[in-house]
């Protein structure tokens, strides 16, 4: 990022990045089969 990092760095200024997912699916039963992605960032 053209040096931004290190300098924020030095000044206590950090950035973190996290990302949870999770795949759910209805293999039988109910009224409808499929499958669903849910995924936050």
């Amino acid at each position: 990022m053209g040096g931004l990092r290190p300098w924020l760095g030095n000044h206590r200024v950090t950035f973190n990045l996290s990302e949870t997912s999770e795949y759910l699916n209805n293999l039988s039963g109910g009224t409808k089969r499929g499958g669903a992605y849910d995924g936050l960032t």
